[in-house]
């Protein structure tokens, strides 16, 4: 076999095993909803990471976990600029709320104050909440996401 075969062998399997790591990689991330396509072509430099920490209120958590789940599909599903919104509960606390939000940009954050589902939200946040909402906004550094 001659040194240009040898190289072109090379470089197809290397291309290959790349690929098929690219697909499951796609699977394992994308197929799951972790991450939206265009998350890959977002210029990083401009993300901008939210976090949000909220109480629920005892008497109306189921309500509360409802809506949750409810606005956080209507995020998902007409705000394209926001690459990741997670709502959690705690394990310890069960009333407590934490939101990790990453925004394409500072345009796509502040749209997201502004629309109709956010609105919405917001008009059975104090039946929903009890005390003061802790919000906190990150620069990104570094880091990688799977």
């Amino acid at each position: 076999m001659s040194d240009l075969e040898r190289k072109t062998l090379t470089v197809a399997t290397d291309r290959r095993g790349f690929m098929k790591t690219a697909a499951f990689g796609a699977l394992a991330v994308g197929g799951l909803g972790f991450l939206r396509p265009q998350i890959a072509a977002a210029d990083s430099s401009e993300w901008i990471t939210v976090t949000a920490t909220l109480a629920l209120n005892p008497d109306n958590a189921d309500a509360a976990i409802a809506g949750l789940k409810e606005m956080t599909a209507m995020v998902e599903a007409e705000e394209p600029g926001v690459l990741a919104y997670i709502c959690n509960r705690g394990v310890e606390d069960r009333n407590e709320i934490m939101f990790f939000e990453i925004y394409e940009n500072q345009a796509a954050a502040a749209t997201h104050g502004q629309t109709k589902h956010m609105a919405k939200f917001r008009e059975s946040a104090a039946d929903f909440f009890v005390g003061s909402t802790k919000i906190s906004r990150y620069e990104r550094i570094g880091g990688y996401h799977r």
